[in-house]
């Protein structure tokens, strides 16, 4: 990961960041894009800061991955650490709130990303697991039916499976209070069960099938105490498993987006 202010050497820096970028990935994050910012750069290091334009150029050219924040650069970065590359841009969202998934939809066409329907094998597997009449079978996938009646492994298995499907963001909006009034005295003990579930199938989509797997586990304000805790502790089971972890789909998104414009730049150069 580079912060960059400026620079007085753009020969050198195009050839340093052309040379890096054809063996690993570079994140860089281009301070002073702004009037504003880049007279607050030249201040501060007294470098040229460059026109927008200039430095997206650059690093389009050199296949640097550019983000806008320190949160996409940590963001991207983990993304990186722990996860395999898309293979092309459909991906699924599966989620515990079905009402998102129209925004959900548009966030990811925004970035570029298409939302596929499944294939017919696909739509009969998951059917034989998603007993509820008259629940709905898409992408994204409204998955608390699974979720609830333990199928949540299976089910995100044969999501991936699916040969539109390159990669998915499993989402899990506030659901505490949802299966607390289902589990009853349960609850604690369903809860690791449910989560062990979601590890097991993400480190198959990971670690088997190669597919990218992004978790967005959302940390709602309005929560009480209880609530939030619960969000953390599936957080941080995601996260003590090696899984990139995010508090927002679109925040996911745009990493998935990242990743594969920086493959198709190393299919590019060969």
């Amino acid at each position: 990961p580079l912060y960059i202010e400026g620079t007085r050497n753009g020969k050198r820096l195009r050839s340093a960041l052309e040379k890096v970028a054809r063996k690993k990935p570079v994140i860089a994050l281009k301070g002073g894009m702004t009037e504003h910012g880049g007279r607050a750069a030249s201040s501060h290091t007294g470098a040229l800061a460059g026109s927008p334009e200039i430095w997206r150029s650059l690093f389009k050219q050199t296949g640097v991955i550019q983000v806008e924040s320190f949160d996409e650069l940590v963001d991207v970065t983990s993304a990186l650490l722990y996860s395999p590359f898309p293979s092309g841009r459909g991906v699924s969202i599966i989620t515990t709130s079905g009402g998102f998934s129209v925004m959900e939809t548009d966030l990811c066409a925004k970035m570029g990303l298409e939302v596929p329907q499944f294939g017919d094998e696909t739509m009969r597997e998951l059917r034989k697991i998603v007993p509820i009449a008259g629940t709905s079978i898409r992408n994204p996938l409204d998955a608390w039916p699974i979720f609830l009646y333990g199928a949540v492994s299976d089910g995100i298995k044969l999501v991936a499976l699916d040969e539109n499907i390159h990669s998915v963001i499993i989402h899990l909006s506030e659901f505490s209070g949802f299966f607390k009034r289902r589990w009853g005295k349960e609850f604690e003990d369903r809860l690791r069960e449910f989560l062990n579930a979601v590890v097991d199938a993400c480190k198959y989509l990971r670690d088997e099938i190669k597919k990218p797997v992004m978790l967005c586990v959302p940390f709602p304000i309005y929560l009480d105490e209880e609530g939030r805790s619960y969000q953390l502790k599936a957080q941080m089971t995601f996260q003590n498993e090696g899984f990139p972890v995010y508090p927002s789909i679109d925040r996911a998104a745009k990493v998935i987006t990242k990743l594969i414009q920086y493959r198709e730049f190393r299919e590019k150069i060969g």
